[in-house]
């Protein structure tokens, strides 16, 4: 949106003065919330994300004031770069991050990958592009030798708890995730991103995907059961975090400041609205998943 609007922003600390930094960070993403009617999907998805541990950027909210103009509720959200992932990975200078934004594992797509940081070496995806145009086992096998496939499954076990259908492998192409080749073991392994419209879709089938990832993952019994063991395994720590309580938690201490926002794009009956559907998703998400996963084990 305009600066007259609600722009969403990003902060570099160090763009003036070299090696500037605010309370570690280097940069910071100020998220407008446009596409999050309840104006709380990213700081609850990404807590769930966490707690599961996925590897995960930190998110809360943010009052900005613009050249003493107040511009309202935002989501603060962590960048992705190198102090992000030194919470998750070892060795990280000499790791690998591409943004994964409207591609896929295909020959076509692999120069399309934005680089984040580290060497533009696309070694690993183009492997496995290369082992996905096969089937089957010997597909996985192949890939598994740059992709960490079980962290996948268990990524996209993750998205599918939260609703996360605007990520791979939903997109056709796919975006809002990231890749992260670790320099230890060699893998890829997969990061959430945009979690604005997650909580959304809750009839959705989570097996109706375009990534080929997922794809050859379904189409093989062992990832398939794995990634069915993951949802029930992501869903029981949403139950035991108490995920619905700390999203009704977070909109009590939202609320006045949303109902206050100058700038907010849409009507209070519209964020209403979209916080209960958001609650409920979540409250009613073990009722909802055997249709597509299996009975709880």
């Amino acid at each position: 949106l305009p600066i007259d609007e609600k722009p969403s922003l990003k902060v570099d600390f160090g763009k003036y003065v070299d090696g500037m930094d605010f309370m570690g960070l280097k940069e910071i993403t100020l998220n407008n919330m446009s596409n999050d009617y309840s104006m709380m999907h990213e700081r609850v998805a990404y807590r769930l994300m966490r707690e599961a541990n996925v590897p995960a950027a930190r998110c809360g909210h943010a009052l900005l004031t613009l050249n003493d103009t107040d511009y309202g509720l935002y989501a603060h959200v962590e960048n992705v770069d190198r102090r992000m992932a030194k919470r998750w990975f070892d060795n990280t200078s000499e790791g690998i991050m591409f943004e994964v934004w409207d591609v896929d594992f295909y020959d076509a797509y692999i120069p399309s990958f934005q680089l984040e940081f580290g060497e533009d070496d696309r070694t690993t995806l183009q492997g496995t592009a290369d082992a996905l145009e096969g089937t089957g086992n010997a597909a996985l096998a192949a890939a598994g030798q740059y992709m960490d496939i079980r962290q996948f499954a268990y990524f996209y076990a993750a998205e599918t708890v939260i609703g996360q259908f605007d990520s791979y492998p939903f997109g056709n192409p796919g975006d809002d995730a990231h890749v992260y080749r670790d320099s230890i073991s060699g893998l890829l392994t997969w990061l959430p991103h945009g979690m604005d419209e997650t909580f959304y879709s809750p009839d959705r089938d989570p097996r109706t995907v375009n990534g080929i990832v997922a794809k050859r993952c379904l189409a093989v019994p062992w990832c398939e059961a794995e990634y069915q063991r993951a949802v029930w395994e992501i869903q029981g720590i949403a139950e035991d975090i108490g995920l619905g309580d700390y999203a009704r938690e977070v909109r009590e201490q939202i609320s006045d400041l949303v109902q206050n926002d100058p700038h907010r794009p849409y009507t209070m009956e519209y964020v209403n609205y979209y916080q209960d559907v958001m609650v409920d998703f979540i409250d009613t998400r073990a009722q909802k998943l055997p249709q597509w996963v299996g009975e709880r084990p």
